[in-house]
């Protein structure tokens, strides 16, 4: 256990050391929040939600999954590549606390994202919520984000490191936009909206528009994070059982 924190701590500090991951992290959301959140006007309320407060989560959302999946994928398709990984072996590591290490420490990486769009959305917005409710926000998107953690386990075991940001970033973009965070669904092309209702970065948005009073049901969007969660995950073990084959041929 205590290397298990140690090599925790020494994961959050070599992130939190990285400049531009943290200016893409936290700055792509916030700009995006600033020059968005007026586009739709004052009146248009989607789901029955001022669209600041609507769109706040969205960039929340946008935030915690680009975050989850950039502070595992990319690192530990450049581990795989250097061998750090079968480094770790010979050390007092558990071997089950390497992945669970990168899925924690994209966890925690989430939290502080989130609370920086929340807090230029109460300023800029503004976006009246109670402490409360920004407490429960944080909490549903942070838990929805472990999808999305395990999408970054599973990309950055499938895809080389030469290729690994501009895969995952420009996919990420993508699955942004036909997820419904750039700009509401309800404005969407029909053909879009269905794109929209089956994307993981759907699910994480309802659910997050459902904590601040949307008219949109839980549940369907919980299990369907669900869902993808375990899906992912199972083909981030699957894809970890391959690569260790090889490296012991």
């Amino acid at each position: 256990m205590t290397a298990t924190l140690a090599y925790l701590r020494f994961e959050l500090q070599r992130t939190l050391r990285t400049r531009g991951f943290l200016l893409f992290v936290l700055g792509f959301p916030v700009l995006f929040y600033l020059l968005l959140k007026d586009t739709a006007g004052t009146g248009f309320r989607p789901l029955g939600i001022p669209f600041a407060g609507y769109y706040m989560v969205c960039m929340a959302g946008f935030g915690a999954m680009i975050t989850a999946i950039n502070s595992s994928g990319p690192r530990l398709a450049a581990e795989r590549s250097s061998g750090w990984n079968r480094q770790l072996r010979v050390t007092p590591l558990p071997g089950w606390a390497y992945l669970s290490t990168k899925v924690l420490t994209s966890l925690l990486l989430t939290l502080p994202v989130m609370v920086v769009v929340m807090a230029v959305a109460a300023v800029f917005g503004p976006v009246h919520i109670s402490a409360v409710t920004a407490l429960e926000l944080l909490v549903a998107l942070m838990a929805g984000s472990l999808t999305f953690a395990a999408a970054g386990v599973l990309l950055g075991y499938a895809i080389s490191s030469d290729t690994a940001n501009p895969m995952i970033n420009g996919g990420l973009l993508l699955l942004a936009y036909f997820g419904g965070l750039f700009e509401p669904v309800a404005a969407m092309a029909a053909w879009q909206q269905q794109i929209a209702y089956v994307t993981p970065t759907y699910q994480l948005a309802a659910v997050g528009w459902w904590v601040l009073g949307g008219r949109t049901p839980l549940l369907p969007h919980a299990l369907a994070l669900l869902a993808y969660l375990i899906a992912f995950s199972a083909l981030a073990l699957w894809r970890v059982e391959v690569d260790e084959a090889r490296s012991a041929a």
